[in-house]
């Protein structure tokens, strides 16, 4: 495994020396490419999405920050 850094500018470079396409096709394939992601996200259901105002009845826990404690407040076993 090559651990070495290079930086995304050559990454980008390099891939656009290696794909054929004119800037003009890239740029059309990445608006076609937006559409179909447009249209998938629009027509794929949203089962866990409630509509505005809805209580779904599941926790916020996931929301809250997580409180933790230090040891001197819960002091391990044996101490």
């Amino acid at each position: 495994m090559n651990t070495e850094y290079v930086p995304w500018v050559e990454v980008k470079a390099k891939a656009r020396r290696l794909d054929p396409r004119t800037d003009a096709e890239r740029a059309a394939g990445k608006v076609a490419a937006r559409e179909r992601c447009d249209v998938y996200m629009r027509d794929t259901p949203k089962a866990d999405v409630a509509p505005e105002g809805k209580d779904t009845g599941q926790s916020d826990n996931h929301l809250r920050p997580v409180e933790h404690s230090s040891p001197a407040t819960h002091p391990s076993p044996g101490r």
